[in-house]
């Protein structure tokens, strides 16, 4: 019988540390995740005198942080590594909640929510591109939408908990809220001290390109794959909408007068559809993908329109539906993208997508709080609606004209 030599001895090692990355992961993603300020950052800024039409400043500003890091944030991460991408994540956000502790006035709350959504960046860079790494080294890249769902569900169990302490926490302090949030962010590092880093793995010579040039390369590489183009543009559309009547909601229940622990326990529930949603995304598998990509976005919007007009606090089941619906066809979309993209280009295409959805965000976000301010935030909630209906119907169905059975 031949024993292994000291290169199959070594690689074993390799792989076993490696896919020790998949459950540290779950924990980094998880802790990352677990913040009380997520349902109440809105009702805070309030309480400090800011008007919704500062508030849309300054999420407008904290997006326009997040658009200029993101790619950045990607590079650096394909570049220099997931871990230290996964460090540079806590430590922003530590100091971005520390400067919204001690902030009295407008433009340092902004420079506090800016630091916080960079942070946003670089985790974003890092726990989908080392969890597809992992899996690619240890040769179970087929199972990486059931470990997305997973990672998903962590996530959103984590966000779950994390809003439903919010409300009763708030009712104390909101200034205990972020406290809270900023120790959590700091044992995130004990799982990231523990990472394998994967980038040395799959592309030794990363060091010897300029991060231009990095940029530059990904950009073809989305050129070159229409698939890849359309289903970010779809994942974008999706993002913006959902953001953005995500956090106006938190104004749209308190002006019915609900309580901050009934506000807390909306969003807790919601939560927990989306980790739900997450899990079971493989049921969708039993669908043509064609269908799914259309159908999606439709109810989507569908239900929103009838969130904006019911007006009423039961109107939550449509948010929960959305939440459920929306996190079941991420982990499909991600691994469509996922499959077709360079290991040296992955951290950064993720991240196009989201300096995309930031700049999304940047531009709707104060227009809906205009027109919330000047009208009715029903109204405003609807427009929204309205006018993104032709803007995710349009890559869908062009992704519907593709085959996308093919991966890279």
């Amino acid at each position: 019988m031949m024993r292994p030599s000291m290169t199959q001895k070594k690689e074993t090692a390799i792989n076993l540390n490696v896919f020790q990355n998949i459950n540290l992961n779950y924990l980094y993603a998880g802790l990352m995740r677990l913040r009380l300020d997520w349902a109440v950052w809105m009702l805070f800024l309030g309480q400090r005198d800011i008007g919704l039409f500062e508030i849309g400043l300054i999420q407008s500003i904290s997006q326009f942080a997040s658009m200029a890091s993101d790619a950045p944030a990607g590079a650096i991460s394909d570049i220099l590594g997931r871990k230290t991408s996964a460090v540079l994540s806590i430590v922003i956000r530590v100091i971005g909640f520390a400067i919204i502790l001690v902030a009295h006035d407008v433009m340092l709350f902004a420079l506090g929510y800016a630091l916080v959504a960079v942070s946003q960046e670089f985790f974003n860079a890092t726990y989908e591109s080392i969890a597809y790494d992992s899996l690619k080294i240890t040769k179970n890249a087929t199972n990486f939408k059931k470990v997305l769902g997973n990672l998903f569900a962590v996530m959103f169990i984590a966000s779950s908990l994390g809003v439903a302490a919010s409300g009763f926490v708030a009712e104390r302090s909101f200034e205990a809220v972020y406290i809270v949030s900023l120790i959590i962010a700091l044992f995130a590092l004990i799982p990231v001290f523990f990472f394998a880093e994967t980038t040395k793995i799959l592309n030794p010579e990363r060091r010897q390109k300029s991060i231009a040039r990095h940029f530059s390369n990904t950009l073809q590489v989305i050129k070159h794959n229409p698939i890849v183009m359309y289903m970010l543009a779809l994942g974008v559309g999706i993002f913006v909408v959902d953001n953005t009547i995500y956090s106006f909601l938190q104004k749209y229940f308190t002006d019915m007068a609900v309580p901050l622990y009934l506000l807390g326990l909306i969003f807790s529930i919601d939560q927990f559809c989306v980790a739900a949603g997450a899990k079971l995304s493989s049921l969708l598998d039993r669908f043509n993908i064609k269908n799914v990509i259309i159908a999606i976005p439709v109810l989507m919007l569908l239900s929103y329109a009838l969130l904006a007009l019911s007006n009423n606090v039961a109107s939550a089941i449509f948010l929960f539906f959305v939440a459920f619906a929306v996190s079941m066809f991420y982990p499909i979309q991600s691994e469509i993208v996922n499959s077709r993209i360079p290991a040296e280009s992955r951290a950064t295409v993720l991240s196009v997508k989201n300096q995309l959805s930031s700049l999304g965000i940047m531009i709707v976000f104060p227009m809906v709080g205009f027109m919330a301010e000047k009208v009715s935030l029903s109204f405003a909630l609807l427009c929204l609606v309205v006018a993104a209906l032709p803007v995710l119907l349009y890559p869908a169905i062009r992704l519907r004209q593709m085959d996308l059975g093919k991966r890279r």
